[in-house]
């Protein structure tokens, strides 16, 4: 297959009429004749394990331990805001997916389930079709299954069901195989992969600022992984004359971002996460509705794991040991099935130290939400059920304090003299008795900071008593923990 697509380059290239279109066939045999190239590297290193179709892949040991290590790293910013997992399997129902308009904008990418539909009597002739190597497929029919081609598109008619989204709107956690027909030698652009997505819903301003927070996310976690990446306003491949001006329309609305990576190709960016606005388009195609009785706004914002995954081996190298040591410590922080513990914001540090006192709740590790075992999550009656037993067993001392000044910078209030040693050990580690603890301080305004179990940390003013909210839903100053 993947020989004959070559060809087909080739032969693009010796029916080129004019210098523009040689040009232009000429790049192409290139970018197909390098990604083979880097394909069969794959397949050498047992990364990838080949088939006789283009872009259907086995993967290897290594490869999946990556995969799931970026899988593990996007989720964790779903744990400790409560998200609602939800997981499907890479299929799902006809009929939901001509409602959602994909077969009419995609339909070169959808992929039915067929499956033989006949009797006894019509058993014979399929029989005779296999044996001669006729063509069988005649007695073919399609099912009432299709390929999921998004991760999040069963998701919708769920949450319709389910009645009005909260006040606070409703945040969804998903992972999916999904099917795109489009077969390639690129190994970035596979028939079957993997997704990793947030799906929000609400009023258009916490959809936005949803989309917005994830931006923001992604770049501090591209910066993480050492993959230069860029935000770019960006289409769907809308099929047809009629999908030129849909894409335009979107593209004007501003209604999708991607986080473009040129390391597999630098002539053609490789899509590796999409930030999407739907406005109400899901909302009023299933009645999702607020409880204010308005239709509610959507929007998703996920990542390609195999694609992520391969940009790493293709800048870092095919031996993961050798990776750069932050990378590295961003992917494998502990081992897996171990809790992550290295950087935490005030609160998640705080909660911490409440959790020894917690171990009655079933399967939890620390207030961060990270368990131990292979997943690393929980189901919301759980957060709810620690996080009530958090405000019942203690008051976290500090975060009902104004910040105090000291120098050029801001503190947090943790010192000897307000009586908050213990939080100062928990924060930083044993200290030495000898040695006063030391000050959990603000960073500088430019510092970038970044807490494992939260995300990027945005300063706060100071919460007060009357302020005092959830504890899920607290932003407060970051500071360090590592030991």
């Amino acid at each position: 297959m993947g020989s004959a697509n070559l060809e087909s380059k080739r032969s693009s290239l010796g029916a080129a009429s004019n210098e523009r279109d040689r040009a232009a066939a000429a790049h192409e045999l290139s970018d197909a004749a390098g990604a083979a190239s880097f394909l069969e590297q794959l397949f050498e290193r047992g990364l990838l394990i080949p088939s006789d179709v283009d872009g259907l892949y086995g993967r290897g040991a290594v490869f999946e331990d990556v995969v799931e290590r970026i899988s593990d790293l996007i989720g964790a910013w779903g744990v400790v805001r409560g998200a609602d997992v939800m997981r499907f399997p890479p299929a799902m129902s006809r009929t939901l997916l001509e409602q959602s308009g994909y077969l009419k904008n995609f339909p070169q990418l959808a992929g039915t389930v067929f499956s033989f539909c006949g009797s006894d009597f019509s058993h014979p002739r399929l029989l005779a079709c296999l044996d001669n190597g006729d063509d069988w497929t005649t007695g073919q029919k399609p099912t009432r299954i299709m390929m999921t081609p998004v991760a999040c598109y069963p998701v919708y008619s769920v949450m319709a069901k389910r009645g009005p989204v909260p006040e606070q709107g409703h945040l969804i956690d998903i992972f999916s195989y999904v099917f795109r027909q489009e077969p390639s030698l690129e190994p970035e652009r596979m028939q079957l992969f993997r997704q990793r997505e947030f799906v929000r819903m609400g009023t258009p301003e916490q959809v936005l600022a949803f989309r917005q927070d994830w931006m923001a996310h992604a770049r501090w976690m591209f910066d993480a992984l050492a993959l230069p990446m860029s935000l770019e306003l960006a289409n769907d491949p809308f099929f047809g004359r009629g999908g030129r001006v849909v894409a335009n329309s979107q593209r004007a609305l501003q209604l999708k971002f991607e986080a473009a990576v040129t390391v597999l190709n630098p002539n053609k960016p490789t899509a590796c996460g999409s930030f999407n606005y739907h406005m109400d388009n899901f909302g009023k195609t299933w009645d999702i509705r607020t409880g204010t009785g308005e239709i509610a706004h959507t929007g998703c914002c996920g990542f390609g794991l195999e694609r992520i995954a391969l940009s790493l081996f293709k800048l870092h190298g095919f031996d993961i040991a050798a990776w750069p040591e932050p990378v590295r410590q961003t992917l494998w922080k502990p081992p897996r099935g171990e809790p992550l513990r290295l950087t935490r914001c005030f609160l998640c540090a705080a909660l911490d130290r409440s959790a020894a006192r917690l171990r009655h709740v079933p399967g939890l590790h620390s207030a961060c939400g990270l368990v131990t075992g292979r997943q690393r999550g929980f189901d919301r009656p759980r957060v709810v059920e620690f996080v009530l037993a958090v405000q019942a067993v203690e008051m976290v001392p500090g975060l009902g304090r104004a910040p105090e000044r000291h120098g050029d910078e801001q503190c947090d209030g943790l010192d000897r003299k307000h009586g908050d040693h213990d939080m100062q050990h928990v924060i930083h580690g044993p200290t030495p008795s000898s040695a006063p603890p030391r000050l959990a301080r603000s960073p500088k305004p430019d510092s970038a900071q970044q807490c494992d179990a939260c995300g990027p940390i945005e300063c706060a003013s100071a919460l007060t008593p009357s302020r005092r909210m959830p504890l899920t839903n607290r932003r407060i100053r970051a500071v360090d923990a590592s030991p």
